[in-house]
């Protein structure tokens, strides 16, 4: 194979790789952006904390001084300015919406109830089905939440015997009760940060290693409610409105007014937020006023959600909703859902998809296998760092490729040119040999800057005109039969013509082989016709029989010549005769002369 094509070959696949692994740097580029943030991300610090004081800043320690209009967000609402009176303040985008049952005003309850035990400070949540005030302890000075009741809306009133059976680091606990005739007063830790959706509303952008921590607060909650015995608990309200982020960077669940207990009657009433309900708590008529929404979240509902019981995977849908809101920004639509993929990282994006999903039967069937996979994630840093690794390595070799395939490319186009402007020129061009004897043949390149090359036999196709009268043998031509016959060498794109006869060799055995080129002439070396054994100068000097010839390193020609040794020195012929020593053949080693008298025999 020709170096321009070894060149060209290797230029080839070279450029074959350099295009792969462009190909491969492209349609990993957006994911490695996302691996490159994560484990950016993995090294900074979420500080919680920050974020609730700069959410809060200008709120007392109380929240409740006068003139002053910042929200305070503890428990899990708001704190309106006092001077305007204990007024509700809802998100109404986000409003739990009671289905079935018309709500009675929250009646004035009676502050005696609580024994003297705490002191109100102020409401921070009134109306609906409950109010909500913030207390301090008349014993300790310690702050809590007392949660009224009416006795009216009593049989929407869930929360206190779900909270009673739960003792869980991200979930609410009730300390005291007390009755009187107007209803019950629940007293619940005080839980101090913000709610989630008001962290969603500064604006700030929550990095992966947040989200999937968050995600493993949630589902961890999740699924000791789902797995409480004897009666697992759903929540089926979940939205971040209902999820306090303390400033320790730990997440609440708080608020279980809608929330059932496994083995509740299902056909009682159940509350909706329609932002983040799952398909299968909408067997209701659903209004003109949420109808776009619903149709922009799933498009048209599938009928089948009728037959779709709520149950753990209904708290899982809601669950992917809010991951996707912390990833993305905004609320999952059929329009937005490719999104996700450019947040987060494909192991992530995966789990949440599978949250989302319409039918039950196709999300995760438990909080623990949610668990399971995010698990997976907080160890997949190994495979981003080698996903990362790798595309360093793809860009190195991408460009490493290029060069070679360039510089192969290159080279190989000009020794291409140099190859198509040589001339070849074998030396001889006719040539006569004896039958099984062999002469030696040279193929001389002429490159274009003036240079002579030696060019190998091997590098030639050879074919023949006859081919059994004379074949080519490496660098040697050898005589097969008597005949004429024409070799044609090709070389890449050059052709040349060798004339060769081969002849009946001539009797006995010879060393020397004659050959004839055109523009060369035949004369007498030495002797003449005569055939005597003449000696003197070697212009004059006569041989009879030459049988045998030899040269000494000194330059001395021995010469076996019909029964004499002829001795050729300086010009100058001279015999020795050694009397009954015939000499047949003579061979010589370095200046020493050997002589048999007898036929050389091998």
């Amino acid at each position: 194979m020709y170096t321009d094509t070894i060149l060209f070959l290797v230029g080839g696949v070279c450029a074959f790789l350099a295009i792969v692994f462009v190909v491969y740097l492209f349609v990993s580029l957006k994911r490695s952006r996302v691996y490159r943030s994560v484990l950016k991300q993995e090294t900074e610090i979420f500080n919680a904390l920050t974020t609730t004081a700069s959410l809060t800043k200008g709120t007392s320690a109380t929240g409740i001084t006068a003139g002053n209009t910042t929200e305070l967000l503890t428990g899990g609402h708001t704190t309106p300015p006092v001077n305007n009176g204990m007024t509700e303040i809802v998100r109404e985008d986000e409003q739990t919406e009671l289905l079935g049952v018309k709500v009675s005003e929250v009646a004035d309850f009676d502050a005696s109830a609580l024994e003297g035990r705490y002191i109100l400070r102020g409401e921070i949540q009134g109306g609906g089905m409950s109010r909500v005030f913030l207390a301090d302890s008349a014993k300790l000075g310690n702050q809590w939440i007392v949660k009224f009741i009416s006795n009216k809306n009593g049989e929407l009133a869930n929360e206190e015997n779900i909270l009673k059976l739960l003792n869980h680091i991200s979930l609410p606990k009730i300390v005291d009760i007390f009755r009187d005739d107007k209803g019950v007063y629940l007293v619940e830790s005080f839980i101090e940060g913000i709610t989630l959706d008001k962290v969603l509303e500064s604006g700030q952008k929550l990095n992966q290693a947040v989200v999937v921590d968050w995600a493993e607060q949630l589902a961890q909650v999740l699924n000791y409610l789902h797995k409480l015995e004897p009666h697992p608990i759903f929540h089926y309200d979940l939205k971040p409105s209902n999820i306090m982020v303390t400033h320790d960077n730990r997440l609440v669940l708080i608020d279980f007014g809608i929330s059932k207990r496994h083995g509740d009657d299902e056909t009682g009433i159940i509350g909706v937020t329609y932002q983040y309900a799952a398909p299968e708590q909408l067997k209701h008529r659903i209004s003109d006023k949420h109808m776009s929404l619903i149709k922009s979240r799933f498009g048209e509902l599938p009928k089948e959600r009728q037959y779709w019981h709520p149950d753990a995977r209904t708290d899982i849908y809601s669950f992917g909703v809010m991951l996707f809101e912390l990833a993305v920004g905004q609320l999952p639509t059929i329009q937005n859902m490719k999104t996700l993929n450019d947040a987060v990282s494909n192991e992530l994006c995966k789990i949440i998809q599978k949250c989302l999903s319409v039918d039950p039967s196709k999300r995760y069937q438990s909080a623990n296998d949610v668990l399971m996979d995010l698990h997976k994630i907080k160890g997949s840093k190994i495979k981003m760092a080698r996903t990362l690794f790798m595309r360093r390595l793809a860009s190195f070799s991408c460009v490493f490729t290029t060069v070679v395939s360039g510089g192969s490319i290159t080279g190989g186009y000009y020794i291409y040119g140099q190859e198509n402007a040589a001339l070849l020129d074998v030396e001889p061009s006719i040539v006569t040999i004896s039958l099984q004897q062999s002469i030696s043949l040279a193929v001389e390149k002429q490159m274009p800057s003036g240079e002579i090359l030696l060019l190998d036999n091997a590098q030639i196709r050879w074919s023949y005109s006859q081919d059994n009268i004379a074949r080519v043998d490496g660098n040697r031509i050898s005589g097969m039969n008597v005949g004429d016959t024409e070799l044609i060498g090709q070389h890449r794109n050059k052709t040349i013509t060798l004339n060769v006869r081969v002849i009946e060799p001539m009797d006995g055995m010879v060393d020397i082989s004659q050959r004839y080129q055109p523009g060369h002439s035949v004369k007498i070396y030495a002797g003449t016709v005569e055939r005597e054994h003449i000696d003197g100068a070697l212009a004059e000097a006569e041989f009879v029989s030459p049988e045998s010839i030899a040269v000494a390193d000194d330059g001395t020609v021995y010469i076996a010549d019909s029964g004499l040794l002829r001795i050729l020195r300086d010009g100058q012929v001279e015999s020795a005769d050694f009397g009954y020593l015939t000499p047949h053949i003579v061979r010589c080693f370095k200046n020493d002369v050997f002589i048999l008298s007898d036929t050389w025999e091998i």
